[in-house]
């Protein structure tokens, strides 16, 4: 799956589907069908 992530600090954080939102446009951070993706992010972050 291809996505862009922006994971901030103490702030909002930003997850896009890039298969489906190439040019960015609709935020699915908080969209339960991406809620594996973000456990993913979070953690490969903290590596």
């Amino acid at each position: 799956m291809d996505d862009s992530a922006v994971l901030r600090p103490g702030g909002e954080n930003e997850l896009y589907g890039l298969g489906r939102d190439p040019r960015e446009m609709h935020k699915v951070f908080r969209d339960s069908a991406y809620g594996g993706r973000q456990d993913e992010l979070r953690a490969r972050t903290l590596e």
